[in-house]
């Protein structure tokens, strides 16, 4: 599952539109803000596993550091603290906008979110859920 853009760029205001610029992985909305792509990782029941390509809306400073990061050597121990860009099903909208940690466990990946101050992120990354119910709510979502 991989969400294209953040909630917020899918019908951007007016006014951000001559603003947003960037790549597959990063997008800046010039000025105000930035979005990193990261990875969710999900357990589910039976022994599978879901990734969920999402983004991560980060402050332009951070932004500015990551971008500037991204193919360095510096990439590689990289932690970006920010907040989840996109509601997320079966969980709802309540994810968007949790605050989140990801980290790089790749260089040639994009960061993973490994930890959340928030409680419902928490149990997401923490928990198992029923597999059935995770793919029937996205498929049900699309």
């Amino acid at each position: 599952m991989r969400f294209e853009l953040p909630d917020v760029l899918v019908k951007p205001s007016k006014e951000w539109r001559p603003l947003i610029g960037g790549t597959e992985s990063l997008i800046e909305v010039r000025g105000i803000t930035g979005f990193v792509r990261v990875r969710l990782p999900v357990r589910l029941s039976g022994g599978s596993s879901l990734r969920i390509g999402t983004w991560l809306r980060v402050g332009s400073e951070t932004f500015r550091h990551v971008r500037d990061v991204f193919y360095e050597p510096a990439y590689a121990t990289l932690e970006i603290e920010g907040s989840l860009a996109n509601a997320m099903w079966p969980w709802g909208p309540d994810l968007l906008g949790a605050t989140a940690l990801a980290r790089v466990r790749d260089p040639d990946e994009i960061p993973w979110i490994a930890e959340s101050s928030q409680a419902l992120l928490r149990s997401v990354l923490n928990e198992e859920w029923p597999h059935e119910e995770v793919f029937a709510a996205f498929r049900h979502a699309l």
